[in-house]
C-alpha cells in the first residue's frame, strides 16, 4: 500500500532473467615459438608453443582452446592468455575458442602459420674417394670418368654433381642419405691435359663440396690413330680423405 508500508502482497516471481545479448568469443594468437626438443637434428620431435587469448562476452566467463577442431586446453578465465603445444606438422592448424560451459559458443577458427620443423638438419658430407680414366675411345676422342664417392647427409631432393677443372660435369641422383657409390661421367674430350682436378658437391646446397686436387691424366687424343694407339695414359686414382 502506498501510505502503508506494512500491506504488503504475496512475492511474485520473474522467469529467469538471461541475458538477452548472445553469447560470443573472440580469440587472438598472440605468439608462435618453435622447440627443437633441445637442439635434436630430427624434425619429427620438433613442436611449438602457441600463445593464444580470448574473450567471453554474455557467457561463463571462461573459455576452452580447440586446435583443429580438438580441444588442447580448457576453462581459461576470459580475457587471459594460455599457452598450446602443437606438434610441428608442416602445416597451419585451425585454433577456435569455445565458451567453457556452453558448446555452441564458438569463435571462428584463427589460422597459426605453417608450423614447419626448426630443427637443423644434420651436417652433410661428401668426398671423392678415388677417380678412373678409360682410354680414349678412336671413334668418338672421347674417354669415361668413374669417380667413387663416399656421402653422408645428402640434403632430400638434391643431386650430387661431379665435375673436372676441364669443365666436364655431370648430375646424378644418389641412391640413399648416406652411401659409397661410383658415378661415371661419358663422352668427356680425350686432350692429354694432366692433373685434371675433380669435384663432388650437391646440386643445390653448395657449401658441402669436396675436391680431389690433380687426382687424374686425360688420355691423349686418339682420333686418327692406327687402332686408336696414340700412345699410352696413365690414370692415377686417388684416395681423398674426408675433410674435417
Amino acid at each position: 500500500d502506498a501510505t502503508d508500508d506494512g500491506c504488503v502482497s504475496v512475492a511474485v516471481n520473474s522467469s529467469v532473467l538471461d541475458p538477452c545479448s548472445p553469447c560470443d568469443v573472440v580469440g587472438t594468437i598472440d605468439n608462435e615459438v618453435c622447440d627443437d626438443n633441445m637442439g635434436s637434428t630430427d624434425p619429427s620431435d620438433d613442436t611449438y608453443d602457441i600463445t593464444v587469448t580470448a574473450t567471453v562476452s554474455n557467457g561463463s566467463g571462461a573459455y576452452d582452446v580447440l586446435v583443429d577442431g580438438v580441444e588442447a586446453t580448457a576453462n581459461i578465465s576470459s580475457g587471459t592468455s594460455t599457452t598450446i603445444n602443437v606438434p610441428a606438422g608442416g602445416s597451419a592448424v585451425a585454433i577456435t575458442f569455445r565458451d567453457a560451459t556452453d558448446d555452441s559458443c564458438v569463435s571462428a577458427a584463427v589460422n597459426s602459420s605453417v608450423l614447419d620443423p626448426c630443427s637443423a638438419p644434420p651436417p652433410c658430407m661428401i668426398s671423392v674417394v678415388s677417380t678412373f680414366a678409360t682410354p680414349c675411345v678412336p671413334a668418338t676422342n672421347t674417354y669415361s670418368l668413374s669417380v667413387e664417392v663416399i656421402y653422408e647427409n645428402a640434403p632430400v631432393g638434391e643431386l650430387i654433381t661431379i665435375s673436372t677443372s676441364t669443365l666436364a660435369s655431370m648430375s646424378f641422383t644418389p641412391a640413399g642419405v648416406n652411401g659409397t657409390e661410383t658415378f661415371t661421367l661419358t663422352e668427356i674430350t680425350a686432350d692429354g691435359v694432366a692433373d685434371i682436378d675433380v669435384t663432388a658437391t650437391y646440386s643445390m646446397t653448395n657449401t658441402c663440396t669436396n675436391t680431389a686436387a690433380a687426382s687424374y691424366d686425360a688420355p691423349p687424343a686418339c682420333t686418327g690413330c692406327p687402332d686408336g694407339n696414340c700412345g699410352g695414359t696413365t690414370v692415377t686414382p686417388n684416395v681423398i680423405r674426408p675433410e674435417e
